[in-house]
């Protein structure tokens, strides 16, 4: 009764207490390959296209402007997309590296590149892309379909 006890107070001061998955996530197709991926997604009127040449351009997306001023809405991203190895430790299936981001980055005169990643679930035929919004554990998720 101890240990019972004792692996209850563990689970629930470690923040450990989701059990089940969030709506919309779901692990990576199987056989999914870059090819499948390649399209239009949307959410709530941003826009992320992966183009199968490995290119990526984004309307109203990422929306975190590390802090700077202006409106995400109208911020206008490019850059390019892979999809990852699962056992890579970047940690995102869908890896993407902005070279721009209007009104914030530039990679060709300031250096560097902005990387951010998506998760994948859904179907080969049907892949739709999440992120996590704040704590995972909260289940708080913006998810991107095809139209």
């Amino acid at each position: 009764m101890a240990l019972a006890v004792a692996v209850a107070v563990s689970i629930t001061t470690t923040g450990c207490r989701r059990y089940e998955p969030c709506p919309d996530e779901g692990p990576r197709p199987e056989g999914l390959t870059s090819q499948d991926l390649a399209g239009i997604y949307s959410d709530s009127g941003r826009l992320i296209t992966l183009n199968s040449d490995g290119t990526l351009s984004t309307i109203g997306w990422p929306e975190d402007r590390d802090g700077e001023p202006g409106d995400s809405e109208r911020q206008i991203g490019v850059g390019t997309w892979q999809l990852t190895d699962e056992a890579e430790e970047f940690g995102f299936p869908v890896a993407l590296s902005f070279d721009e981001i209007s009104d914030l980055r530039d990679s060709g005169s300031s250096g560097g590149t902005y990387s951010s990643g998506l998760y994948v679930s859904g179907s080969r035929e049907e892949p739709h892309l999440y992120e996590f919004v704040g704590d995972p554990d909260n289940c708080r998720i913006n998810t991107f379909r095809r139209p």
